[in-house]
């Protein structure tokens, strides 16, 4: 998701996170292309969670939304 040559990290954690936007928990959908969002496992209330949000120009967000909404997920085994 980088969008500078110099900001390309080296990809030691095997991870690629691919910029599928999100779908609102009211409809729409919009980032595609230049936003990645995974739910996390922690609630933050009854009705909302934590997630994590990547951005272009390598910025990272802990945000919360609506369980109801759309985002990716990231599995990870043991």
């Amino acid at each position: 998701m980088w969008v500078r040559e110099h900001q390309r990290g080296t990809n030691e954690s095997l991870f690629d996170a691919l910029p599928a936007g999100q779908g609102g928990s009211q409809g729409g959908y919009f980032g595609l292309g230049s936003t990645a969002i995974f739910w996390s496992s922690t609630d933050r209330d009854e009705t909302t969670t934590w997630d994590w949000k990547l951005l272009r120009e390598s910025e990272v967000q802990r945000w919360y939304g609506g369980k109801l909404a759309q985002h990716s997920v990231r599995c990870v085994q043991d």
